[in-house]
């Protein structure tokens, strides 16, 4: 872990798609998270915790950079995987995932949205 302690201020760069779907998985009650965490294992320990291991999405510093530079990253979530592969659909982030009740998903975003 980091000096920062594995957690980085959100990331200024983050779509505007990515943002909208992260605000309404919020709304959900998720804590969903832009980049704001070193590695999967930082932003995990991060929300133990804050006691928010049973609905998360988030994405790494790592990941936000993948998704800059090739439009693509992978989340690392827990919670109701329908629910939240539905809400990164409707935003068209073109969501992947293999069905499993936790893990990751990939997603996909095009400027053209």
């Amino acid at each position: 872990m980091g000096q920062d302690g594995g957690v980085r201020r959100k990331s200024q760069n983050v779509p505007a798609q990515v943002e909208r779907a992260f605000e309404e998985l919020r709304r959900l009650g998720y804590h969903a998270t832009c980049g704001e965490f070193h590695c999967p294992g930082c932003g995990m320990s991060h929300l133990e915790n804050e006691g928010c291991t049973e609905r998360y999405v988030f994405y790494t510093q790592e990941g936000a950079e993948t998704l800059q530079r090739e439009s693509t990253t992978e989340l690392y979530w827990n919670g109701k995987g329908g629910e939240i592969f539905d809400v990164l659909h409707r935003h068209r982030l073109a969501p992947a995932w293999n069905g499993r009740k936790s893990g990751t998903m990939k997603i996909r975003w095009s400027m053209r949205h």
